[in-house]
């Protein structure tokens, strides 16, 4: 599963959804687009090691470090 991934919602309490499969970079991308500024925090894993691969918190991305404090509207 190469390029496979998790994609969590969290609300401010800590509660999250269901893992929601990502199949690729370009999903990652879209969903935390789509979810960044209406979810608390967005969090994306590696499918296999659960760690994680990109977190926005109120719309801003905090991990990883080379694109930390960029608005999700900002990706490509």
């Amino acid at each position: 599963m190469k390029d496979t991934f998790k994609g969590y919602c969290f609300d401010k309490n800590g509660f999250h959804t269901p893992a929601i499969i990502l199949n690729d970079v370009p999903a990652v991308i879209s969903y935390c687009k789509l979810q960044g500024d209406l979810q608390y925090e967005v969090r994306i894993t590696d499918y296999t090691e659960n760690s994680i691969v990109m977190q926005v918190i109120e719309g801003v991305i905090v991990w990883p470090n080379e694109l930390k404090g960029r608005s999700v509207k900002d990706l490509p």
